[in-house]
């Protein structure tokens, strides 16, 4: 399309010349300068190049369009399957913390939590039934106000304390109390408390009994040796007065001896039974009766007439 000077050489040179059909014409100058279009036309085709062609655009365009495809399928892969970890986590950490929530709320002990200075954080239903103070009264308060009793929360040793219950009963509670860390930092406290009132009150029953147990085995081993020398009192009396004539005074006070010795005898049988070492055999006792017999030897013991 544009006129090139070729000067006195007899051949051209075009580069970089686009893909299509041209037509070559060719005009000299004569010696007066004078230009003269030749007419003869010569045809050019330039080929496109392979790279340029449109099949091959259309290949690298889908070549493309398949690596991007590609990528975009991996990557959208590798982030639902991030979201899916991350969403098992949540999930886990979530029932984790249900599991964590439900141990608190319902553990049969008191069971709260402070940070370092002593605030209350967490409360559980145990604490508030103890106490007689609710969660939302607890949380944020100092545990000094609500439990005085409990001193320095960051004493770890194993503890009783005492204190009213919000009934007015009194309570026995076993304290232990752990330390919180987190990253080698200490966070909190978490304190156990376990209502051992009833379990001590048992425990003073049964040291009780044992003392009562151990008395009686002493009862009975007295009564069992004193029994052994009422028999004794018993036979000799009884003998003494069969050698005594019937109507002898002195044959009175005797009997009154070995009526006395049953009467111990009796007495001592009782310990026996209070100590497990003889069987029990009720009967109907006729008090009247019983007066009667020990008439006599109330009124000399008394001194009534």
């Amino acid at each position: 399309r544009a006129w090139r000077d070729a000067g006195s050489r007899r051949s051209a040179h075009y580069t970089n010349l686009p893909p299509g059909e041209y037509q070559f014409r060719l005009a000299v100058a004569d010696e007066a300068g004078e230009w003269h279009e030749m007419t003869t036309t010569l045809p050019v085709v330039v080929p496109a190049r392979f790279y340029e062609a449109r099949w091959f655009m259309v290949v690298c365009l889908l070549l493309l369009l398949g690596v991007f495809s590609r990528f975009f399928r991996q990557r959208m892969a590798a982030v639902r399957s991030r979201a899916e970890r991350l969403s098992a986590l949540v999930e886990e950490r979530t029932r984790a913390e249900q599991r964590y929530r439900d141990l608190f709320e319902n553990a049969s002990d008191m069971v709260f939590t402070t940070d370092p200075a002593g605030t209350i954080v967490a409360w559980n239903a145990q604490a508030a039934e103890l106490t007689g103070v609710a969660a939302e009264q607890a949380v944020g308060a100092d545990i000094a106000g609500i439990l005085p009793e409990i001193g320095s929360i960051s004493n770890r040793a194993r503890r009783d304390i005492t204190f009213t219950r919000g009934t007015g009963d009194p309570a026995a509670v076993e304290i232990t109390t752990r330390a919180i860390m987190e990253d080698d930092r200490l966070v909190g406290y978490q304190v156990i408390g376990r209502d051992v009132y009833e379990y001590r009150r048992m425990q003073s029953q049964l040291q009780h009994a044992a003392r009562m147990e151990a008395i009686g085995q002493l009862a009975g081993g007295v009564a069992h040796d004193f029994n052994n020398l009422l028999t004794i009192i018993t036979s000799y009396s009884d003998i003494v007065a069969d050698e005594l004539p019937r109507d002898s005074a002195i044959r009175s006070d005797v009997n009154q001896i070995s009526e006395a010795a049953r009467s111990a005898a009796r007495l001592t049988g009782q310990l026996l039974a209070f100590s497990r070492r003889q069987v029990l055999q009720p009967r109907i006792l006729d008090v009247n009766e019983e007066t009667r017999r020990l008439a006599g030897m109330l009124r000399r013991v008394i001194g009534v007439g």
